[in-house]
């Protein structure tokens, strides 16, 4: 009875580090694409007023040209 509970001990710690890892690298990928994406959108907002209005300022501009202005 006491080996079972050991390795049932030890199955739950190896799969609390497995959960824990993938959540870690989960929370890191996902904080990394959200800085990245706020910091694009911030970069689009400041260049979203070109010079030219025939230059389109981003992707949206390209594809929708005349809604976003």
């Amino acid at each position: 009875m006491k080996s079972y509970h050991r390795s049932a001990i030890m199955c739950f710690i190896v799969q609390y580090r497995r959960i824990r890892l993938l959540w870690c690298s989960l929370w890191k990928w996902m904080s990394a694409s959200f800085v990245s994406y706020y910091f694009l959108s911030i970069h689009e907002g400041m260049s979203h007023f070109p010079q030219d209005d025939n230059i389109p300022s981003s992707l949206l501009d390209a594809m929708y040209p005349g809604v976003l202005n």
